[in-house]
């Protein structure tokens, strides 16, 4: 890291979401999928994402208004400015359900590899012990090597686990990466 990546990162502050955060959390989702997704969904897919703001900034208000027990937002903020987010809970997998599970992980492209994203992913790793899970789990794109190399590093598995999700314009093909938490 250069002592001004690394100055930038010090800056940072990972806490939990607020309401007022749901625009800039749609905003910094859509940018990430649209730098992350380049070549690996179709353009038209990734385009349509920005077209959908204001319904994705809605959805995100309702995730923070609807959170549930074992589960947590937080944010990566810079300067005042959110620059990412890790939402984490129970897992939503039928086939799995004493797992912690890390729904989304999503940063500003602008902040990739200075730190802030693997401070998120410990923070939310920690938040599934703190809540007594003993293994987690999340869902990658299996065509997203660069997201795949990053949870590798940080200790996490594939297990085999594999899904379709089909969208409108495209069908996602996911593998499930788990980690103990022991």
């Amino acid at each position: 890291m250069t002592r001004d990546a690394d100055k930038m990162a010090r800056r940072v502050e990972v806490r939990d979401a607020r309401l007022v955060d749901a625009d800039r959390i749609a905003e910094v989702h859509v940018a990430s999928w649209q730098v992350a997704y380049r070549g690996l969904l179709p353009d038209p897919m990734l385009a349509r994402m920005l077209e959908q703001l204001l319904e994705r900034q809605e959805f995100q208000r309702h995730i923070l208004e609807t959170l549930g027990d074992r589960q947590r937002f937080l944010v990566a903020e810079a300067d005042g400015v959110v620059i990412g987010f890790v939402h984490l809970g129970p897992t939503r997998d039928a086939d799995s359900p004493d797992q912690g599970e890390i729904y989304a992980i999503y940063l500003d492209p602008a902040w990739y590899r200075r730190g802030v994203g693997r401070e998120l992913f410990f923070r939310a790793t920690q938040h599934l012990r703190d809540f007594g899970f003993r293994t987690a789990m999340l869902w990658v794109l299996r065509e997203n090597d660069r997201a795949r190399r990053f949870y590798e590093s940080c200790g996490w598995r594939t297990d085999g686990g594999e899904k379709e999700e089909r969208r409108e314009l495209a069908t996602l093909h996911e593998v499930r990466y788990v980690m103990s938490l022991d």
